[in-house]
Order: C-alpha cells, then structure tokens, then sequence
C-alpha cells in the first residue's frame, strides 16, 4: 500500500499562499479606487502576507529539494538567498518611485508579481509526488524524531529559532536609532540598502564559501558575528556605521542556510525528513 508524500502538499500550500496573497494585495488599489481605504485592511493584508510567506517559505525548501539534484541543494539554497537579498535592496527605492506615480500602483504591482508566481509554478512539470510504501518513515513526527538524534541539525534548530526573532528585532532597533539621532528618512533607506547589500553579497559567495568551510565553522561564525553586532550598535548611532555593522551579520546569513543541507550518504537519505522538519 502506498501513500502520497508531503511535498505535493507543500507545492499546493506555495501555490496556494501566492494565489491568496495576490488577491489580498490587490484589494487595496480596489479600496483605493473606490476611495475608502479601512486602516483594518491595511492590517489583514499585512497579516496575511506575513502569514503567506512563513508558509510558503518553509514549503519552497522541501519542494527545491524535487526541482534540483542533491549535490546542487547547497547553491539552489544560496541563489533564492540571494534573490531575497536583491529584492531588500532593490524594494524601497522601486516602492517609492511606483507610490510616486501613484498611490494604488506598489500594491497592484505587488499583487500582479503574486499572481505570475502562481502562475509559475501551476507550469511547473516536475513529479512533486513520491509514493511511499505503508511503514516508511516520513510524517512530521518521524521529521522530529529524526532532528533529536541529529546532534548536529539539532542544536542548529535551537539555535536559529532563539536567535531569528532576536535578529529580526535588530532591524527596528537600528531606524529607532537612526531616526532619534536626527537621520532622515531618505539616510535610513540607505543605511537598509547597505545592510541588504551585505547579505546579497554573502549569497554571491555562499557556494564558493560552502565548499571551503565546515557547516560548523559557519554557524559558529554567524553567531559570532551576530553577538558581536549587538554589542556594537551600542557604541555607535550613526547610520551609515549601523548598515554596516549590520551588513557584516547579514553577510554570514545566506552562506549558513546553504552549509548546512545535507551532504553525507546518511544525510542525503534524509532529506525528506530534514525539510519536514
């Protein structure tokens, strides 16, 4: 007896959380049109957006898992990295100029970018479906079970889940200091674009990086940095030092998430339970 494997389920939660994100974001140049724009939709969109992308995030690593061969996992990894890294540089600059032609057209823009993912990936011909014989590993329990007795993937679960949300306050912390030492908005852009030039620039480099550094050596180097970075926003409120300071971190970002995939035999014959994980 067989069943369906987990990553189908996971290419319809991508496609999915884009189609839904796509008509949230396109109910705002709607309501702009119409010429009454609730503050509570501004919420529910930025809810659901946010919501969409923790979803779909986690679903993109287990379906890029199927869309590309093992031993090319690793720089797959590094090249959405930095595609993310791209979009944080290149998004602000680009929202402004779109909200200067008019107020409807970053949202509509959004939406439509939403939209042809959808699309994309409903065109996407690869076998998502893995048949699995009753009794093999493979639930989310097995995905947990396997991460305890990994020693290794599981101090790295521990680790990033303590100190994602911690980093992911940095950014707030460094526009209230710049902004409270008299920056001005156009000053904080720049200081946001240098902390993403970091972190795009680490992506560039990740597989070059994977090849010559143990996985441990780079979390060790990222959680270093990131201490480091805490202590020294303490010493300075300006806000070109800031981006850097925080560029430096952001930098060590896109090298872990690919030092970190699998690459042993015993590894590689987990996969699927590390990106169940």
């Amino acid at each position: 007896m067989e069943r369906a494997d987990a990553l189908g389920a996971q290419v319809a939660d991508l496609v999915a959380c884009d189609g839904v994100r796509a008509l949230a974001l396109a109910s705002i140049p709607i309501a702009l049109a119409s010429g009454d724009l609730p503050y509570a939709l501004i919420v529910a969109v930025a809810f659901i957006d946010g919501a969409g992308f923790v979803v779909s995030y986690v679903a993109e690593r287990g379906a890029l898992a199927q869309l590309v061969p093992q031993e090319q996992l690793g720089e797959a990894v590094a090249r959405n990295e930095s595609r993310s890294f791209a979009a944080m540089l290149a998004g602000p600059p680009l929202g402004g100029l779109l909200f200067g032609i008019a107020r409807a057209v970053p949202f509509l823009t959004d939406a439509i970018s939403y939209a042809a993912s959808t699309t994309s990936m409903l065109l996407i011909r690869t076998e998502f479906q893995e048949s699995r014989v009753e009794g093999q590993r493979g639930g989310i329990a097995d995905g947990l079970r396997w991460l305890w007795h990994e020693r290794f993937f599981r101090a790295c679960a521990l680790l990033f889940a303590g100190g994602n949300p911690i980093f992911s306050g940095v950014y707030l912390l460094i526009v209230v200091l710049a902004r409270r030492h008299g920056a001005s908005s156009a000053l904080v852009g720049v200081m946001l674009g240098i902390a993403a030039a970091g972190g795009l620039l680490g992506a560039l480099l990740a597989p070059a990086l994977r090849r010559r550094l143990s996985p441990g050596l780079v979390v060790l180097g990222e959680t270093s940095l990131t201490a480091l970075v805490l202590l020294l926003l303490l010493l300075t409120h300006n806000a070109i030092l800031l981006g850097l300071i925080v560029a430096a971190a952001e930098f060590s970002t896109p090298v872990t998430a690919p030092a970190i995939q699998p690459t042993s035999g015993r590894e590689r014959a987990h996969t699927d339970l590390n990106f169940r994980v």
